[in-house]
């Protein structure tokens, strides 16, 4: 699934609690790696209420927005 949408086929292994500094990487990753994980919660739509809810946000203009926004912000600090 990886190939056909051209991904480098990261997964996100768990939550953890992170500083705003380090937000940098995780932030570059899950804009580089939006439609993977925006497949990956539809995929998990049936089982999962968190799925659900996180699903509706990152399809979301604004939250797309607001995700390169804040990338780009940290990227200047």
């Amino acid at each position: 699934m990886a190939e056909v949408i051209e991904s480098r086929g990261l997964k996100i292994l768990r939550n953890i609690q992170i500083q705003w500094i380090s937000m940098l990487a995780p932030s570059k990753i899950l804009v580089f790696e939006y439609k993977f994980v925006v497949m990956k919660l539809f995929e998990d739509l049936p089982t999962n209420h968190v799925a659900t809810t996180n699903y509706e946000l990152f399809c979301d203009v604004e939250t797309m927005m607001g995700l390169t926004c804040v990338l780009l912000m940290l990227e200047v600090v």
